[in-house]
């Protein structure tokens, strides 16, 4: 892990790709605090998050298409610049529902796809170490789901909620600027890909690949509500943020352990068996409410498990998106992973006043869903690879 960190352009890119997707974790909970601030009644600020979350989830394959056709630093400057000017809108005027609304939007569908531009480039970085990649670029998701929300909270105490705006207009910019500034990244280019509207989606292995990504999102999306559950029984003693803080833990730790080994087992069995830790992990929280120490050691071990999954997801598609539509691919990853966690969240909110066994026990039966998923639909030989370009 720490030799893929010190290869050339990884620490740069790692790092802006972190920074520019700051706003993510940060947007929906600003947008919501600086509207509500502003006097707006709960069915605005619920407009102006879906058109948010709704935005990034249709922006993000639509530029994922631009970037395979054109190159990256063509789409991830000006996406950038038009999503900070979405915040921008809305931190102007947030009391006006015309504002806050096509602010909103325009942050979300302009949000530069830095997530798949990266997974795209790992490749050409370490062609050699990309499961051990894929590990590090999925453990370090933690490092945002941690300092998003402290971020938010430490704008808010001292410099007041439309502050927070103005910082996820910051950071997306400079987070864009340093991707797109590296060599790797302006001179990436993907081959030609067939003329096929469906671009990635046309193949069903990689349908299966993202059905298994949905079912993961929504455990996830299931876990951040069950979690609240989980921590108002008596039997349990640490708030929410701590026992999310053990699961966020768990997974940097299952990603380092992953990304230091060399795997002789096919990826889709690796991806498979990962899912399969990740749903035992729930069934077992869901019987383990009154002993406090399996209850950490289940969210640690789920963690564990996640990580590890996502990686091997991502390394499934890179070998086998089409030609030409790996940025795509990829960026796909990510609207089925947030329709997951949405769709988790959900259910889990209405299964919650029941306890948090209910929507823990539904998430493990979805992650066994995954697990068939991945199993039933693994490739039976291997698509075209990417063409790459040398850094």
């Amino acid at each position: 892990m720490w030799e893929i960190l010190r290869t050339r352009h990884v620490g740069p890119l790692l790092a802006g790709t972190l920074v520019g997707r700051l706003p993510n974790g940060m947007a929906l909970l600003a947008i919501s605090l600086v509207l509500r601030s502003e006097g707006a009644d709960y069915s605005l600020v619920a407009a102006a998050s879906a058109s948010f979350a709704v935005g990034v989830a249709l922006g993000g394959p639509a530029l994922g298409r631009l970037i395979d056709l054109i190159g990256q630093t063509r789409i991830l400057i000006p996406s950038g610049a038009l999503s900070a000017v979405g915040f921008i809108t809305i931190a102007i005027n947030p009391s006006h529902p015309a504002f806050a609304l096509s602010g909103a939007a325009l942050a979300g569908l302009a949000m530069p796809p830095l997530e798949p531009a990266l997974r795209a480039l790992w490749p050409d970085l370490t062609p050699r170490r990309l499961d051990a990649a894929y590990a590090l670029d999925s453990g370090s998701q933690q490092l945002i789901f941690v300092a998003a929300p402290l971020i938010v909270a430490g704008c808010v105490e001292y410099l007041g909620p439309v502050s927070v705006l103005w910082a996820c207009a910051i950071f997306c910019t400079v987070g864009t600027a340093i991707v797109a500034s590296r060599p790797p990244s302006r001179r990436w280019r993907a081959p030609p890909r067939a003329a096929n509207w469906l671009g990635p989606l046309r193949v069903p292995s990689l349908l299966a690949i993202l059905a298994t990504t949905a079912t993961l999102g929504y455990s996830f999306g299931a876990l951040n509500i069950a979690v609240v559950a989980v921590a108002e029984d008596p039997q349990t003693t640490v708030s929410a943020g701590v026992l999310l803080a053990i699961n966020g833990l768990g997974a940097l730790l299952g990603a380092l352990v992953y990304g230091a080994r060399s795997w002789e087992s096919s990826v889709a069995t690796r991806a498979a068996a990962c899912l399969a830790g990740c749903a035992v992990s729930y069934a077992v929280l869901t019987v383990s409410m009154s002993i406090p120490a399996l209850v950490y050691v289940s969210l640690g071990l789920a963690g564990a498990f996640f990580a590890p999954t996502l990686a091997a997801l991502f390394t499934m598609i890179t070998h086998f998106a089409p030609t030409g539509t790996v940025t795509e691919a990829f960026a796909w990853v990510v609207t089925l992973f947030t329709v997951g966690i949405a769709l988790g969240s959900g259910t889990a909110g209405l299964l919650a006043p029941q306890g948090p066994a209910a929507p823990l026990g539904l998430a493990a039966g979805t992650l066994l869903l995954g697990t068939a998923t991945i199993l039933l639909g693994r490739p039976r030989r291997p698509g075209h690879r990417e063409r790459r370009v040398p850094t």
